[in-house]
Parts: structure tokens; sequence; C-alpha cells
């Protein structure tokens, strides 16, 4: 018999108790990927890691993805942009960094004239790269969308996996914010839960997304993992409507290990 997991979740999610099985999640990745952490950090010893729950609330609890898939995230992120932008004396932003998984690697690929700078609501994920990640100028921030920084102050924001986690209006909200941060010409890359995650959907999910509105799981934290959004290609192109929508690409899952966001690159 074939297990519903979008019903079962939707039951859970319905009881506010998401929160609850994502701690269980935790636990049994903990289990699960201990052998493989365990050889990580004796491969690579003198690598400063998150603990293990911050680590897991940003991207999983698996040392080797959340350190080498970082690195390639951001390599990938600063081949996207360069042919948009010319990433010299700029100011770039990582917005909801987590715990520096894509940032720390940023001096490596960037020219030195760049300032880097990485803000997130979570106060623990904050402190912790304040005191293991030196080549970063980290702020917290609220669930509010407003940002301590001035008008047109960076000429790259990218958003990986974040408005994933956003209610309908914290998406309107936080996409004005990061218009009025970006200097005229400035480029903003997000990715979002495109049609790849159609078959993540419940019957009800799917004529909402059909219609080209934003699907939203909530009942839970607001930009936390267990908070979902679901993007349809009319929704954003509506979202994005101030910006010049440079770029949008949807990946092909096949032979994939896990389902890819689609990416959107934006100019101001």
């Amino acid at each position: 018999m074939k297990i519903n997991t979008v019903a079962i979740a939707a039951f859970v999610r319905s009881f506010g108790l998401i929160r609850t099985l994502n701690f269980v999640r935790f636990l049994v990745e903990k289990v699960s990927n201990r052998t493989a952490n365990k050889a990580f950090k004796k491969h690579y010893p003198n690598i400063h890691l998150p603990p293990d729950y911050i680590m897991f609330e940003s991207f999983g609890l698996d040392y080797s993805r959340y350190y080498l898939n970082g690195r390639e995230t951001c390599k990938w992120i600063v081949d996207e942009a360069w042919p948009f932008i010319k990433l010299e004396n700029t100011n770039i932003l990582d917005w909801a960094c987590g715990p520096a998984r894509v940032v720390r690697h940023m001096p490596d690929f960037v020219p030195k004239s760049v300032a880097l700078f990485g803000t997130d609501y979570n106060l623990k994920s904050i402190l912790w790269c304040k005191e293991n990640i030196n080549s970063v100028t980290f702020n917290h921030n609220s669930d509010q969308a407003t940002l301590p920084y001035d008008d047109h102050f960076f000429g790259l924001i990218y958003g990986i996996s974040i408005i994933t986690h956003l209610s309908v209006e914290k998406h309107q909200e936080w996409i004005q914010e990061m218009y009025r941060l970006l200097n005229p010409g400035g480029i903003l890359m997000l990715t979002s839960h495109g049609d790849n995650f159609k078959s993540k959907l419940s019957r009800e999910e799917l004529l909402i997304y059909n219609s080209g509105q934003l699907v939203i799981r909530g009942n839970t934290k607001l930009g936390h993992r267990t908070f979902a959004a679901y993007h349809p290609t009319k929704a954003m192109q509506q979202l994005f409507a101030k910006f010049e929508i440079l770029k949008h690409e949807q990946f092909d899952q096949a032979g994939l290990s896990y389902i890819p966001q689609d990416l959107w690159i934006l100019r101001k």
C-alpha cells in the first residue's frame, strides 16, 4: 500500500505539530549521518562547523554537504552573476545566510575589493557566524522586512531557498526591501519552488498553483524550514514587476537525488 506522505504531513501540520516532526527528523539524521560526519571531521579537523541543530535547520545535518556543497553553491552564484554584473568594488549580501554555508566561501571567488555581508533572523546562527567567520559582516534581523543598510547599498543580493519559507505578505514586503537595498543596475538572485515541486502538492494545492497563485503551507513559524511556499511562474512575474527579469531557469531533475529549485536573476 502506497503511503500518502503529503496527506500525513498536512494532517500533522493541521495540529501545529510539524516542528515536532521536524525535530524527530533531526534526531534520525543525527544517527544516520553519524559515521559520515565523524569521517568528515577527521578529514577536515580545522573546519569550524556550526552546532548540529543550527546546521540542520538551514540545510540538513550533513557536514560534507554543508561545507563542500556550500562551496559549490557559492561558485555557482558567482558564475551566474558575472555575465550580468562586475563583482568589483561592490557590496554583496547573503540574505538569510543561516550559519554561513555559502557566504563563508565567497572570499575565494570574488575580488578583494568586494565587501561581504550576511543577515538572518536566527540569532543563534548569527552569533555563531560572528564568532567563527571573520571575513563577513553579520547582522541579526527580525521577521520584519527592514534591514539596517542604506538605500542602494548592494550590487548583488542573493537568497538561496529563502522566499520558499515566506507568507504571501512577506513575499511582497521583502522584495520591496531588496529593491530598496540594490543600487541601480544591481542584481537580485533567488531560488524558488517552481514546477518541479508540483508533485509535492495536494490536489487542492495544485488547483491554486495552476491558477497562478502562491501556495502557502503555514501553521508553523514563519521563515522556518517547515513553513513552505510554492511559486508558479505567473505569480513570480507579478512579484518581480519592478525588476527586469534577466533569467528564469527551471532545471531538469532527471538523475538527481533531490528536486531542484528554479533560479531567478533580476536587475533593478
